[in-house]
């Protein structure tokens, strides 16, 4: 018997829950291939997931993890206060001991800016050791 140790499949069913007055929720569905087994089948080991990383990618940038939850928990309430009035994807990747498997398909998430925020903030002057920023009011 030996141990083949791939790369896990993607998790599936991404779901974005959005509570009244709450952060996003992700839940999604564990992969079916977890990236190997021992050999022969009459062996009844298989290698398990070990966590989710969930991934975040703005409009024109890479994905990066923002959050990292154990194989037994297939959900993550999606705390990300700087990512207000904007639209962004989301996806979950699953590992193993060895590998990281592929992303789940991603799924957007728009973050409406809090009542009574300012709005985006302009670079009104700049010096060669300063920065003047400028925004709108609420």
């Amino acid at each position: 018997a030996f141990l083949v140790c791939g790369r896990p499949g993607a998790p599936t069913d991404l779901v974005v829950a959005h509570p009244p007055g709450g952060a996003p929720v992700l839940s999604w569905a564990a992969p079916e291939d977890t990236g190997g087994a021992l050999l022969p089948p009459t062996l009844a080991w298989q290698v398990r997931l070990r966590s989710y990383r969930v991934l975040v990618q703005l409009p024109g940038g890479s994905p990066y993890a923002v959050g990292m939850v154990p194989a037994s928990q297939r959900s993550f309430e999606l705390l990300l206060p700087f990512l207000r009035d904007e639209e962004f994807h989301v996806s979950v990747v699953a590992s193993n001991a060895v590998h990281d498997g592929e992303p789940s398909e991603s799924a957007a998430v728009a973050l409406a800016a809090a009542p009574g925020c300012a709005g985006r903030p302009e670079a009104a002057a700049r010096g060669p050791t300063w920065l003047l920023l400028r925004w709108p009011g609420p």
